[in-house]
């Protein structure tokens, strides 16, 4: 810990660093000193700072650490742009304000604005009011640096856990949001933890490039989409772009009408009416109202149509298995 030399950031400053200072400190010296000595007695010291300080004694200037009763202890003699002297006994001594008070005053708060940065306050008016902000419970936007280093959460051990989000008594807001630069949530756990990954209004999104676009709709796994209304689009490239269509399956397509459903991979329902059903991997309808169950079964331009010939052929063959 130097005298007149400011710790921040790496530790914060005292009485020390930062220089203690107090107006018309005097006494004389007790006793003569030669112009080596690094301690100096004096007649009374009882109002020199005792954390160290700047003196001057005739025309030298010189610094101390400390002292000890009315002994000042760590004496640098003949500061710049003075010399060490021999001086008398009860010569005057007194506490001068150099320039080490404002130089150390200078560093700590040129160091304190090199942590801060040029924009610490972030969307708040001042630093003051962030900081207002935090003491009062609510948190606030905070830029990381920009090496991935400094920006990684690491614990120092395999049973240490990386991080703890607490929430307040009663938590009704979110727990944890992802946002983008605009401010919009990509991410969230709520008050109960659970994950969501919003889309339109009232919908959710789960997995890789997955959309939701449509109001009340869920998308979940890579690359499904949910663009209709209150549509439901699960599995890998899922597609439910229409009101209320449900698609369900790798790939699987209820698209043009309302109400459409295709369930099993690549199953696809497109017709323009609405209301048809495809179960089955590859089953495919384009026709109104239609129902067709069956893995690679089909039902193009009829309309009202029902097929259930691969359901039928199973029924068959577990009756024959029974017989």
């Amino acid at each position: 810990m130097a005298l007149g030399v400011t710790n921040y950031p790496t530790a914060l400053d005292d009485n020390t660093t930062l220089l203690a200072a107090d107006n018309k400190v005097s006494t004389t010296l007790n006793g003569a000193i030669d112009a080596v000595v690094t301690s100096i007695t004096l007649t009374d010291a009882s109002r020199f700072p005792s954390t160290g300080g700047v003196a001057v004694i005739e025309s030298e200037l010189l610094s101390y650490t400390g002292k000890t009763g009315n002994t000042l202890n760590g004496v640098t003699r003949g500061l710049t742009p003075t010399s060490a002297a021999t001086h008398s006994t009860l010569v005057t001594i007194k506490l001068v304000i150099g320039s080490q008070y404002h130089n150390s005053v200078k560093d700590a708060v040129v160091a304190i604005e090199t942590e801060l940065g040029t924009l610490p306050k972030g969307s708040f008016g001042s630093v003051k009011a962030r900081l207002d902000s935090m003491e009062s419970g609510n948190l606030f936007i905070l830029k990381l640096p920009t090496t991935d280093a400094i920006n990684t959460i690491q614990p120092s051990a395999a049973t240490i856990r990386a991080l703890t989000i607490k929430g307040f008594a009663a938590q009704s807001d979110s727990l944890l949001e992802f946002h983008d630069s605009a401010g919009v949530v990509l991410a969230k756990f709520d008050a109960t933890g659970t994950l969501s990954i919003p889309g339109g209004a009232g919908s959710e999104r789960f997995g890789s490039g997955s959309l939701a676009a449509g109001t009340n709709a869920l998308a979940l796994g890579n690359a499904a989409s949910a663009s209709g209304a209150s549509a439901v689009a699960i599995g890998k490239s899922a597609l439910a772009s229409i009101v209320s269509g449900i698609a369900i399956g790798a790939s699987a397509v209820a698209s043009t009408g309302t109400g459409n459903i295709a369930i099993g991979t690549s199953a696809s329902v497109t017709c323009s009416g609405g209301a048809s059903v495809a179960l089955g991997g590859g089953a495919v309808t384009d026709s109104i109202r239609n129902v067709i169950i069956g893995d690679s079964s089909s039902i193009t331009g009829a309309v009202e149509a029902v097929s259930l010939e691969e359901a039928t052929l199973r029924v068959e063959v577990l009756e024959d298995r029974i017989r």
